[in-house]
């Protein structure tokens, strides 16, 4: 089995890499490729012995990057923790307490690590927009308008993280009762401005007016929505289908049913659509034309099953599923022999996912489908747990969303700090669907959530049927 990397230490790397533009240098840095492009092993080790002596953490920035390349990570690892030593207000330091803050749930906690934060690293104010961004995010999930509001007056004017704070401030205001519209309306002003001067604030920037133009159309100004969203929809040219989407549902409650129509129909055919979507689809096909929807219908959802029906057949697996254990909410074991003879839909997840929790509105859906289905079974197990009572958070999760899913838990390893169920399915990202057949064979690994909820269900649908009937044949 692969070695796995402890996980405090891998983000560690992750988000120096990330730092100051240290990704897009990972693989163009002159010194770094000179000592990559170097066979002789002796030579190298003597070069970075010489970085590593000198008063300049860049050596140990260069050493790190050539060991964890050369998948040499343990030599990667002691050097991040004797750089950490050596340089106690350096790059690694700060990244190092900016991934503890980033790690601690607790808002007030994720606060107090922010303020010893920038009494330790005073040279780094122009880089701690991201802390700042994700103590604003904190306070704002649980509803602290006062600290949302106060960490947020501390971003520099030109900090990209300001404006990707700004909606999580918009949504608290909007809950504890004040109107979000002038605070949007000036940040949206202030970022458009520096559109010239920064192109990546522009995704941001739409996305605001998307929840600008939101907020207006359930105050139930129509009008006013179209025009905030027709200005979204006019800076961006590569529009996603969440703006797509919103703008089409926007235009046909102005009445403007025919410009919404086509929009709407690629948002099924691609199989991005949810309830709302098919509402508006019904609706503006209905003030376009007479009569036929459902026919219609029928031949544009026939193009999106053809479509995942022909991915699917191109992901399609035959691999015998590991032995594993997984434990219920009540603490009751259940083992893979226990659960052999029905098709197995896994859905890995975790409460501090949001890829994981946007999928859950579509796997309700899916569960409701199959419940009389005696041959189906769904496990949503929670892994890569990061509360300390991860059972008690993930159960209030589900029970605050009205989810009544059957949830298992992947507890993590307190000795080798891994989550075993998730190692033995080789689950290195969440959200993980995994899908076994009544003959323990898994068939479909599918990772992450594209965002359509109708799709999901149809996916998830035919996964199930195709399970079956490879069930069917026997496995040699």
């Amino acid at each position: 089995m692969k070695k796995i990397i402890r996980y405090t230490v891998l983000i560690c790397l992750l988000l120096l890499y990330c730092y100051k533009g240290l990704a897009q240098n990972y693989g163009g840095n002159p010194r770094l490729q000179a000592l990559l492009n170097t066979k002789d092993s002796i030579a190298v080790e003597k070069e970075i012995s010489k970085m590593l002596k000198s008063n300049d953490e860049e050596g140990y920035l260069l050493a790190v990057q050539y060991y964890d390349r050369k998948n040499q990570r343990a030599k990667a690892e002691a050097l991040v923790e004797e750089a950490i030593t050596k340089y106690p207000k350096g790059r690694f330091s700060f990244v190092r307490a900016g991934n503890t803050l980033v790690g601690e749930k607790n808002p007030k906690a994720k606060e107090a690590l922010l303020v010893k934060m920038i009494k330790r690293f005073p040279n780094k104010k122009s880089d701690v927009g991201m802390y700042y961004y994700d103590v604003v995010a904190s306070y704002a999930q649980a509803e602290n308008l006062e600290k949302s509001k106060k960490w947020y007056a501390n971003f520099q004017s030109d900090d990209m993280y300001r404006y990707l704070a700004t909606g999580y401030v918009a949504e608290v205001m909007k809950k504890n009762g004040e109107d979000p519209e002038e605070f949007l309306k000036n940040e949206i002003a202030e970022a458009t401005d520096r559109i010239r001067r920064a192109e990546q604030i522009k995704s941001t920037v739409v996305g605001l007016q998307l929840k600008r133009a939101w907020n207006k159309r359930e105050a139930g100004d129509n009008a006013a929505a179209l025009e905030i969203i027709q200005r979204a929809y006019d800076l961006n040219e590569r529009r996603g289908n969440n703006l797509l989407n919103s703008y089409a549902i926007i235009q046909a409650d102005n009445g403007n049913y025919d410009k919404a129509l086509p929009i709407l129909t690629s948002t099924v055919k691609k199989g991005q659509s949810d309830d709302l979507v098919m509402e508006y689809l019904k609706k503006s096909y209905e003030k376009v034309n007479e009569n036929g929807y459902e026919k219609f219908l029928g031949a544009i959802e026939a193009k999106m099953i053809d479509s995942i029906k022909t991915h699917l057949d191109k992901i399609f697996i035959d691999t015998k599923a590991p032995s594993y254990k997984v434990t219920d909410s009540e603490g009751n074991t259940l083992t893979s022999e226990d659960l052999m003879g029905k098709v197995l839909v896994i859905d890995f997840w975790a409460t501090w996912c949001g890829p994981c929790k946007k999928s859950f509105p579509a796997m309700k859906k899916a569960l409701k489908k199959y419940e009389k289905d005696l041959d189906v079974q769904f496990l949503f197990v929670h892994t890569f747990e990061r509360d300390e009572a991860p059972l008690a958070a993930a159960q209030e999760y589900l029970d605050k969303n009205d989810y009544d899913f059957p949830l298992y838990m992947d507890y993590q390893n307190k000795e080798t700090r891994l989550n075993p169920m998730a190692v033995a399915f080789e689950v290195n990202a969440i959200p993980t669907k995994v899908i076994i057949d009544p003959n323990g064979q898994i068939r479909f690994r599918i990772a992450g959530f594209s965002g359509g909820e109708n799709s999901a269900v149809a996916e998830i649908s035919a996964m199930i049927a195709m399970a079956k009937e490879a069930a069917q044949i026997k496995t040699p």
